[in-house]
């Protein structure tokens, strides 16, 4: 089961891990 909620948890934990990785690729 997939909900909404639970995307939106898992968005909330992955995004800041990403942005950090693509800042360390640029810099």
């Amino acid at each position: 089961m997939f909900t909404q909620e639970y995307s939106c948890v898992m968005a909330a934990c992955v995004l800041p891990f990403v942005s950090i990785f693509f800042v360390r690729l640029l810099f």
